[in-house]
């Protein structure tokens, strides 16, 4: 039996986030959006009043570069089994996942999810990378050949939303797995770096992960891992850099720059840890890792400089491209303990806005826009009627101030109400 709901004294937000409109309500009812500003004849003695306050009412949130990493023989709930109630207390009721370790736990996650045994996002996953071997990740199961690309593609198929390619494919390899998802109406996105990203999108890329860091044509020497020398050297004015803005903004490729994944460094790391007060989240083991990993970090102060005018560059290179018009969307990468579900979102719509991009853009990267993306736009995105009561109440605006994405007060998935508090409660002591 599902609940219905109004929320009423609210400012409820526009699809295009240019303002606020105030003094409105939203009956939810059978998990969708049924009206909004009903009239009373359309209430019932079983609606559940939430008085609004005069706070914000925004679609949820759709986290666009997240993970889930659970390993397949262990049980489902015993790996990272806080992710899930961390994404939602967050506001964040849809995760792309691009990618995982062992896909089939994320895909018994989502089964799970869909069937109203878990709380949780709802989960749009890439399934298996696709690599070429040797991988510099063990766990892809990386192929030998195209053919045996092709060989396995349909059993990848079964579980995917969509394709992700990493960094030791060759450009003809991405170009193969393209045809083979777009023939299935599937989009591919990647995590280059043998191929160049001219190349990989003109051979059918959709998407590109991480931005800056994994641009091939940035670096000195064709490497899948990060050339942080070569991209040190590079003039952000040089006319390669000009030739994969363009490349980007004419084909419409998406961005997700993950900043956060390289920014959360020395001083940045444990002030971050300490401001999302990540550490009662964390299993004891992990809480000795991170800070291995924090006495690493402040002994090596060369490599913290470098990153920090690395992230100069990433900065302009992600201000560049909005402001020649592409497409940038927010993304974590929670791969890491410390960048936690729900909570890094917005730290990354924060910097977003420091590289110059209106907050009424990030709002929509974060809702409409990802939708449209993840081509479920007329299921989530927007508050419309018809539409899944995908929703975040918050108690303070973030269009006057990013930040204030933070202040989640009730978070409704398929019009399931949640209290943040409780999830939280529920993930401490669960993240490995």
């Amino acid at each position: 039996m599902t609940i219905s709901y109004l929320i009423t004294n609210i400012h409820l937000s526009s699809s295009s986030f240019d303002g606020w409109k105030p003094n409105s309500s939203v009956l939810i009812r059978g998990g969708l959006i049924e009206k909004i500003n009903p009239e009373s004849t359309d209430l019932d003695q079983d609606v559940i009043r939430i008085e609004g306050n005069g706070q914000y009412l925004l679609p949820g949130l759709i986290e666009m570069h997240g993970h889930f990493y659970g390993r397949a023989n262990v049980e489902m709930r015993s790996q990272h089994k806080g992710y899930c109630p961390l994404y939602l207390a967050g506001g964040i009721t849809t995760v792309r996942t691009p990618g995982e370790f062992e896909p089939e736990v994320t895909f018994a996650w989502k089964q799970s999810i869909e069937r109203g045994q878990t709380v949780g996002p709802r989960i749009m996953t890439g399934g298996w990378y696709f690599d070429q071997a040797p991988s510099i990740i063990r766990w892809f199961k990386p192929s030998e050949s195209i053919e045996a690309i092709r060989d396995c593609f349909e059993d990848r198929d079964k579980i995917s939303d969509f394709f992700k390619v990493y960094s030791s494919m060759p450009t003809d390899w991405i170009g193969e797995v393209c045809r083979l998802g777009h023939a299935k109406g599937k989009k591919v996105y990647g995590h280059l770096g043998l191929s160049t990203t001219i190349g990989a999108i003109e051979a059918g890329l959709d998407g590109v992960e991480h931005g800056f860091f994994t641009i091939q044509e940035f670096h000195s020497k064709a490497s899948p891992s990060v050339d942080s020398e070569g991209l040190e050297s590079l003039d952000m004015n040089s006319s390669i850099v000009r030739q994969v803005e363009n490349v980007i903004v004419q084909h419409r490729t998406a961005v997700t720059p993950t900043m956060i994944t390289f920014m959360l460094n020395g001083s940045a790391y444990t002030d971050w840890l300490d401001r999302i007060d990540a550490w009662k989240y964390l299993a004891p083991e992990a809480v000795t890792k991170q800070l291995e990993i924090r006495k690493a970090w402040d002994e090596d102060q060369k490599s913290i400089d470098q990153q920090e005018r690395l992230m100069d560059k990433q900065r302009k290179f992600v201000g560049d491209l909005y402001r020649q018009g592409a497409r940038i969307f927010c993304g974590t990468d929670p791969s890491y303990p410390m960048i936690l579900p729900g909570k890094a979102i917005v730290y990354e719509a924060a910097n977003l806005v420091d590289c110059g991009i209106p907050n009424s853009v990030v709002l929509r990267a974060l809702t409409q826009e990802a939708a449209d993306e993840l081509l479920i736009g007329e299921v989530t995105g927007s508050i419309s009627e018809g539409k899944q009561a995908d929703l975040v109440l918050l108690e303070q605006d973030p269009l006057s101030d990013i930040n204030n994405l933070e202040t989640v007060r009730l978070v409704w998935k398929s019009g399931r109400m949640h209290d943040p508090e409780d999830l939280r409660r529920s993930a401490i002591g669960q993240i490995a």
